[in-house]
């Protein structure tokens, strides 16, 4: 794991520099450093990296395509900064992003592994998911 950490260390002084895209990019490398088995955990780890790479990011680059990929790989990184997923949530509830109902519900789902309350968030959720079920009366 020497390698990795010399490459995390190189990766901490390129930050600044980096495009938004590029911070996702690399967020999403390391999110990939998982078994088969244990999809839940890394198999390299290094806390301080994915802290930075997180605080680096700004909520505009969670977007519809990326913002379940980042969380996957924030669940998996096992850090804490919640300030960036609350705020990618919020844009999932202002609008800003569209997620389908499954994904929405994995977003639930990612939110309640990680422990995070997040009451607009699932007040928005289960208001999307009961209308997508309107149709239904209570006699069917």
């Amino acid at each position: 794991h020497e390698w990795l950490h010399a490459v995390c260390k190189h990766l901490r002084k390129l930050l600044p520099e980096m495009a938004p895209r590029d911070v996702v990019r690399v967020i999403l490398a390391f999110g990939e450093f998982y078994t088969k088995r244990k999809t839940h955990t890394l198999l390299f780890n290094d806390y301080e990296t994915y802290t930075q790479l997180f605080q680096a990011l700004p909520v505009e680059a969670a977007t519809a395509k990326t913002l379940l990929p980042l969380m996957r790989s924030y669940r998996r990184m096992g850090i804490s900064h919640e300030p960036f997923v609350r705020a990618a949530c919020n844009r999932v509830v202002s609008g800003e992003v569209e997620l389908a109902p499954a994904e929405l519900s994995e977003l639930v789902r990612l939110h309640g592994e990680l422990k995070i309350k997040a009451p607009r968030l699932f007040a928005y959720v289960a208001e999307v998911l009961d209308l997508r079920f309107a149709y239904f009366s209570e006699d069917q």
